[in-house]
């Protein structure tokens, strides 16, 4: 089978359409007063216009922008290495390379996208890395089944292309509560263990969300959060956890990259980082806490709300 960056005939095209019947239902249920109450900052990415039901579906790639990505050209600065990738990574996720079945040769790869072997090889390996595909010599490259292989690192790409709208909800509401009890896990090391250096920087990264804030720019908190993030992770000084919250954090990062408009505004990522930081000075660990749990305990209902009315029965 040829993949070009025009288009591809798919192992099993009817993977792509296997969440039809869970569609129809979640667009009975999205006029349910969760869905058209969530906060403004969810609906842009939550939702895509011009669907037959009038509250829309957990956003995913349109036709369109498929056809887009699938096109010869590539993104401002992206490499071709990358480019084969992500178009791999998206039909692997997608379905349209099912578990078991093997890549097109580097042969075709290489006619197709007009990349050198090495250059193939490459974005291979990313492949390999993800855990999306093994190789062997003389076998060729086989599909994994990434729902059993997969790390975290999976979890933005997975959000952005896999086919079945109820199966991504369900996926990031899981994600909520084990994110959440590492964040508190670190707030209360940073409360005992922070010094005035780690204070000034987590500081630093709290401010840097005020402007996205009150321009209402969910990619600029998301980059502020990010930051904020790292610093208590740092300020926690642990091993064991920063090694835990890593493949986390960077799952996180990957997702509101992708995902940007996911990031809330609304419960205030300011106020809350300020509450932290109070209680981090004055070492007071349930003050800290309380700010953290407040912040992520509502934005959290929001996108349960939101997703819940989403996910098929």
């Amino acid at each position: 089978m040829l993949v070009t960056p025009s288009g591809i005939a798919p192992a099993a095209r009817s993977r792509a359409t296997a969440g039809a019947s869970s569609v129809e239902m979640m667009c009975r249920r999205a006029t349910s007063p969760a869905v058209l109450g969530m906060p403004e900052s969810w609906k842009d990415s939550l939702m895509v216009q011009g669907t037959p039901c009038s509250g829309g579906r957990l956003a995913g790639p349109s036709a369109a922008r498929r056809r887009q990505r699938r096109g010869p050209g590539r993104s401002p600065g992206q490499s071709t290495r990358d480019a084969v990738y992500e178009a791999l990574l998206e039909r692997i996720v997608s379905g349209e390379f099912a578990a078991g079945s093997r890549l097109p040769s580097e042969r075709e790869l290489s006619a197709a996208w007009r990349a050198s072997r090495n250059t193939l090889r490459e974005a291979i390996r990313r492949l390999e890395h993800a855990r999306l595909v093994s190789t062997r010599h003389g076998q060729g490259v086989t599909v994994l089944h990434f729902r059993r292989t997969g790390t975290l690192e999976l979890l933005g790409p997975f959000l952005q292309y896999a086919p079945d709208e109820g199966e991504r909800a369900a996926v990031l509401l899981d994600l909520l509560e084990p994110r959440l009890h590492i964040i508190e896990q670190l707030v209360v090391l940073a409360a005992r263990r922070a010094t005035a250096e780690d204070l000034a920087v987590l500081a630093a990264a709290a401010a840097s969300g005020e402007a996205p804030e009150r321009a209402g720019d969910p990619a600029g908190v998301a980059a502020a959060q990010d930051r904020w993030l790292e610093a208590l992770v740092d300020a926690a000084h642990s091993l064991p956890l920063r090694w835990a919250a890593n493949p986390l954090l960077s799952a996180v990062r990957d997702l509101l990259e992708r995902l940007p408009h996911l990031m809330p505004l609304e419960p205030s990522f300011t106020a809350y980082t300020r509450g932290v930081l109070k209680g981090l000075e004055r070492h007071d660990v349930d003050a800290a806490l309380q700010a953290t749990r407040h912040f992520h305990v509502v934005a959290d209902q929001n996108l349960r709300a939101a997703l819940g009315a989403m996910e098929p029965s």
